[in-house]
């Protein structure tokens, strides 16, 4: 389920996708709210059609998925061959604490994060598992140069970076 997290630090649903089992079409995160908030034990999603999750919160701080202080927390997302694009603001995924959670997006067409941080994937703590899954693109992109850190390319296994 998609969920707002309030800067109080408790959880309050958004209307940004109804809690359900499945996702599709395009959505655009309010400022200060996260995107899925891993906060079950095992939470499972599947993709109807292409998503698209847009952050455009200016602090530049929260994450398209994550989780604060959880533990043994998992959210899988089955893209069904369907793509997933995110971005442009904040983390694609923040682990912030907590141990032993997990994030899995798998049998996506297309993988691709846009971002204006130092790094697309941010955890803290011990045992995080997070998974990225894409028959064809892979892409995590860093979309300029932060604190004189210049933009940079490098390839895993076919796959580039930014």
């Amino acid at each position: 389920m998609l969920l707002a997290m309030p800067l109080a630090g408790s959880y309050a649903s958004s209307t940004l996708w109804t809690e359900g089992e499945e996702i599709s079409d395009e959505y655009t995160l309010p400022p200060l709210k996260y995107g899925v908030t891993v906060d079950k034990n095992d939470e499972k999603v599947k993709a109807t059609g292409d998503v698209i999750i847009n952050n455009n919160d200016p602090s530049d701080s929260w994450p398209i998925i994550g989780a604060s202080g959880q533990g043994n927390k998992s959210f899988t997302l089955d893209m069904d061959g369907h793509s997933l694009t995110t971005g442009d603001r904040g983390f694609f995924i923040n682990f912030s604490g907590g141990n032993d959670n997990k994030v899995a997006i798998t049998n996506a067409d297309n993988i691709v994060s846009n971002f204006h941080k130092i790094s697309s994937i941010f955890s803290w703590g011990e045992g995080h598992n997070i998974s990225l899954d894409a028959k064809k693109i892979l892409n995590l992109i860093r979309l300029k140069t932060i604190m004189g850190i210049p933009r940079f390319l490098f390839k895993i296994r076919g796959v580039f970076f930014l």
